[in-house]
């Protein structure tokens, strides 16, 4: 799941990155790092990803330090670092980072499918904690 939402995010295929949420969740919850408030929903989701498509004309994405574990017979967590540029429309550079992400996977007869997902920055790299 995780290596395809890197290929979409990769190739710009945000329109369709529903796909990879379970679409029978009446609530999934999307909180992005760049926003103050979670989308929730499937018209809050929908809109959210049509707009950020509309936004962007290059991407990069690659995940690491992916850890996953069951928190239930149909549930898993899953934790990961995501290394990503974005070049959006109006910029000649791409803007890079990292963030960590959470995500909530349930399984479904089609496969494991996201039903909530949040992103932080990630900044501590190289500090050291006492």
């Amino acid at each position: 799941m995780v290596a395809e939402l890197e290929r979409r995010w990769s190739g710009l295929d945000l329109g369709i990155i529903r796909e990879l949420w379970d679409e029978s969740d009446p609530e999934p919850i999307y909180i992005a790092e760049e926003l103050r408030h979670p989308v929730v929903g499937w018209a809050a989701f929908d809109e959210y990803w049509i707009r950020l498509a509309g936004r962007l004309r290059g991407a990069g994405y690659r995940t690491s330090e992916l850890r996953t574990r069951a928190i239930g017979t149909d549930l898993a967590l899953a934790c990961l670092v995501i290394d990503w540029q974005l070049l959006p429309v109006e910029a000649e550079t791409p803007n890079r980072g990292q963030s960590r992400a959470t995500a909530v996977l349930r399984r479904t007869p089609g496969g494991w499918r996201f039903i909530h997902w949040m992103e932080a920055p990630l900044h501590v790299a190289g500090e050291a904690w006492v």
